[in-house]
């Protein structure tokens, strides 16, 4: 945990650091299993943005809980990343999700998330407003406690909609 501390200090604030450490802390009370999110690529439905091409390539950091039930989660995530301008930028979302496939030890979970990202008031030079509202579908394939998690996303405010993956890794307290 030190080392992902030092992690965000490196590339935030001590003001962003703070907030994401109050609200990971506060979310983080009751639930059933944690997650660490780290990496992540994405592709865009648009390849440029204003004449310049999307970062696709996402130095991500996060952390997350979920309440399991049945054949579904509730859950929630708090991350940081270089988004597709290269600016910082923080997500904080909700996820409700159903596990659709269980074959052994492999899990397939589909469902939606909503949220807010920070990090876009620049895009390229132009201005707008920050933080923007975050909806879409979420997925998560496991095998055993090791995840890939995929996010689609919708066109929004002149940005391209597009698919993001990451690794996740699950465990309980």
């Amino acid at each position: 945990m030190l080392s992902a501390f030092r992690l965000l200090r490196r590339y935030c604030s001590g003001k962003q650091v703070l907030s994401l450490v109050f609200a990971t802390a506060l979310m983080s009370v009751q639930c059933t299993t944690y997650h660490v999110m780290l990496g992540g690529v994405s592709h865009h439905f648009t390849r440029e943005f204003r004449g310049k091409p999307y970062n696709e390539i996402h130095h991500t950091v996060g952390f997350g809980g979920r309440n399991e039930f049945a054949k579904g989660a509730v859950g929630w995530s708090a991350q940081y990343m270089k988004n597709s301008f290269n600016n910082d930028a923080f997500y904080l979302t909700g996820q409700l999700g159903f596990r659709n496939i269980t074959l052994g030890r492999f899990t397939n979970t589909t469902g939606f998330l909503m949220g807010v990202a920070t990090g876009y008031a620049d895009r390229f030079g132009m201005r707008s407003e920050s933080p923007i509202p975050l909806a879409g579908f979420a997925n998560d394939m496991c095998l055993y406690d090791f995840c890939l998690y995929q996010v689609l996303l919708p066109s929004y405010d002149g940005m391209s909609g597009l698919v993001f993956v990451g690794a996740k890794y699950d465990f309980r307290l």
